[in-house]
């Protein structure tokens, strides 16, 4: 996974990621809600055909109808989602080995999955999405499900997701928000991950640009 590059089409946030060499092209997005969005993911799966999806804000804010994991299947992908809250989904292709991973810890709209690479080595994917209302519990909850997927020393770990932490400049690696970031990014240092979203990922009208979306790998 190394020798990567990233794109960002930064007027649908979307952060795809294009090899160099032969390995796992993966994309990554926040979705808003899948039904709107869906005739629009579709066509870009068949423009740049990746190999690991993950979505996050599946759901509607306020639905006035409750979707299933039926509704989120996409042809030639193995789905692995979790519904509860906003939602998230991971996609893995069918042609690879992928089977989903129980944490001892959890968080309400996170998903893993685990995948079989050559020989030994196995890659632990991620899709997390916290709330900006999130509590201090609840925030500690994500940061303890990530040391923990951390500590499991896989060969390759994947970890995407909106953390909502808009205080934080990932340039340098610290924040003058709230407490919570503050909180992360100590524990983002322990962990020794490269973080890899470097432009804004969410602009709003008179509103500072800011990196919401995380792509974090244990790899440079």
């Amino acid at each position: 996974m190394n020798r990567e590059q990233y794109r960002i089409d930064e007027k649908r946030n979307i952060l795809l990621r294009d090899s160099e060499v032969k390995g796992l092209k993966c994309l990554y997005t926040n979705l808003d809600t899948f039904n709107g969005k869906r005739s629009e993911l579709e066509a870009r799966i068949a423009l740049t055909e990746p190999d690991i999806i993950g979505l996050t804000e599946t759901n509607p804010k306020n639905a006035r109808w409750i979707l299933n994991q039926q509704d989120f299947q996409l042809a030639g992908y193995n789905l692995f989602c979790n519904l509860d809250g906003r939602g998230v989904a991971l996609y893995i292709k069918e042609s690879i080995r992928s089977s989903e991973m129980k944490l001892e810890i959890t968080s309400e709209a996170s998903i893993w999955c685990e995948v079989q690479l050559r020989g030994q080595d196995v890659l632990i994917i991620g899709v997390l999405y916290r709330s900006p209302n999130s509590t201090d519990q609840e925030s500690n909850q994500i940061i303890m499900m990530i040391t923990e997927a951390v500590s499991k020393r896989s060969s390759h770990l994947l970890i995407m997701g909106d953390m909502n932490f808009p205080g934080i400049d990932w340039s340098v690696q610290t924040s003058n928000g709230t407490l919570q970031e503050q909180h992360f990014i100590e524990n983002f240092r322990e962990w020794f991950l490269w973080q890899h979203s470097v432009l804004p990922t969410r602009y709003r009208n008179q509103q500072k640009a800011n990196i919401l979306d995380l792509v974090m790998t244990n790899e440079e």
